[in-house]
């Protein structure tokens, strides 16, 4: 140990608090760590291979209690510009803005993109609105030249997750 002399020379103080977090609390900043990373790493395989995409959203994710809408917008090659959230909802839906998707890919100078979002419920099942939301994406981005490749609906494990690709529910 240091006496008092030594640490007030060095600058070391005595610390007497002690930060305490809820279970919940330590879960939310592991998630948000995780979603950091997500958004900041260099993806060296294409979103297109398979599982790539559900794997990325699902760990993109994680843990996350309220429906959120995230985009990955993507190279012409299919690797990773960026992820972002986009929108926001509630327990089991959450508000698109087209506009504002076509917006970001073209500041983004993006190719391709993937749309993604969560199911709380675990119920990956898509909706007619999800269905929807998708078509219209898809029929905003076709004519400036950037490709949706593929709709993601997050559970909680990549197993729960699905891609309108697989289900064969991609606009064409």
């Amino acid at each position: 140990m240091l006496d008092r002399a030594t640490k007030s020379t060095c600058g070391v103080q005595d610390v007497k608090s002690t930060l305490v977090l809820s279970d919940d609390e330590i879960l939310e900043r592991a998630r948000q760590i995780m979603r950091d990373r997500k958004k900041q790493s260099e993806i060296t395989e294409p979103f297109t291979l398979p599982g790539a995409a559900k794997k990325f959203f699902t760990d993109y994710f994680i843990g996350l209690k309220t429906e959120v809408f995230a985009i990955a917008f993507l190279d012409a090659n299919e690797h990773l510009i960026v992820a972002e959230d986009f929108s926001y909802g509630d327990v089991n839906s959450a508000h698109v803005s087209i506009r504002a998707v076509v917006k970001r890919a073209l500041e983004l100078e993006a190719s391709n993109i993937v749309i993604a979002h969560n199911h709380p419920s675990n119920n990956t099942r898509p909706s007619h609105g999800d269905q929807i939301v998708t078509g219209k994406i898809a029929q905003a981005l076709l004519p400036l030249g950037i490709k949706l490749l593929d709709h993601v609906i997050a559970g909680a494990t990549t197993e729960d997750t699905r891609a309108f690709t697989e289900m064969s529910l991609m606009p064409d």
